[in-house]
């Protein structure tokens, strides 16, 4: 997977895969997820997991702005999170409102 990564803010990332095709997009973001989970992290005597949930958002030719496109990812991870976290959603997510979320 060739992709630009950044972090977005304090726990957040963004991948761009320019060219992908969306169900290939959904696949590698799903792959790096299940990687994810399996991770086990030593702090003392404790092991920790952790999880990853991620909000997809593709560009279209109704997408106006990079700023639009980051929201509707946005929305899809929060979306996620709501729905019990550890889990990739794509923009629209389903059963989702988000207008009853603040970030």
């Amino acid at each position: 997977m060739h992709g630009i990564p950044y972090r977005y803010g304090g726990e957040e990332f963004a991948l761009i895969l320019p060219g992908l095709a969306p169900d290939k997009v959904y696949e590698q973001i799903n792959a790096i997820r299940l990687d994810f989970q399996q991770q086990v992290f030593s702090i003392g005597q404790h092991q920790v997991r952790t999880t990853l949930s991620a909000g997809i958002a593709f560009s279209t030719q109704e997408t106006n702005s990079c700023e639009q496109l980051l929201n509707q990812a946005d929305q899809a991870l929060y979306a996620a999170k709501s729905q019990g976290r550890n889990r990739v959603l794509i923009y629209p997510p389903q059963g989702f409102n988000a207008d009853s979320q603040s970030g």
